[in-house]
């Protein structure tokens, strides 16, 4: 006569659970590993993309001009959800800071740039903001940089820097939009040199790429 093995729940509990929290996770990770496989070549793709304008810019091949507009119509393909995963963009903004409609900022680097070329011709920033808060209008010398919103909204504004005076810049205002998450807008000498960005959501985030020195 076969012994039937008598388990209380707790015991029961005690050994199916763990296979099932460990099957689970597999599953996640097989997930996760496929996500990351699909989403990573269209990603890389675009980074090599801005790697290479970024080259031909440093060595004269492009102006200021031909790159915004080649950078724009690059960025107006991204698929920010890709771009999110490549830059481990949850993992980054869990470590900044946003209390009291606050303001952070951080450079990426090392894995969260893992999909962008070696070596690559631009560097890469992570803003974040409270509602309100603001990066300040300002212009740039010899600078060409981009600003891709990633979440929450923006109201952007730029203006042409039509000479320098003594007390300032001679300005005319060139871009008063509001920009949700995909929207990008870039800087150089010769178009939209000054720019001033107000977040107009909690918890709204900025990617800033500009030309490495």
């Amino acid at each position: 006569m076969t012994r039937r093995a008598r388990w209380s729940r707790r015991a029961l509990a005690a050994r199916v659970l763990p296979g099932l929290a460990l099957a689970a996770l597999i599953e996640s990770l097989v997930r996760a590993e496929a996500l990351a496989a699909e989403l990573a070549p269209a990603t890389t793709d675009v980074l090599a993309q801005l790697d290479a304008l970024c080259r031909a810019a440093r060595r004269g091949a492009i102006d200021g001009l031909d790159w915004q507009r080649q950078l724009e119509a690059l960025l107006a393909k991204v698929d920010v959800a890709a771009l999110l995963a490549a830059i481990r963009f949850d993992a980054l903004a869990s470590g900044m800071s946003l209390e009291a409609g606050g303001r952070a900022e951080r450079r990426l680097a090392g894995e969260t740039m893992a999909a962008a070329p070696v070596d690559a011709a631009f560097d890469g920033k992570l803003f974040g903001f409270g509602a309100r808060r603001a990066i300040v209008p300002h212009g740039h010398d010899s600078t060409l940089s981009a600003f891709l919103v990633l979440r929450g909204e923006f109201h952007v504004r730029h203006y042409e820097r039509l000479h320098d005076a003594p007390d300032g810049y001679v300005i005319r205002p060139t871009i008063d939009r509001i920009l949700g998450p995909g929207a990008c807008t870039t800087i150089s000498d010769l178009r939209d040199n000054i720019h001033w960005f107000t977040a107009r959501s909690e918890g709204a985030y900025l990617l800033n790429v500009r030309l490495a020195a």
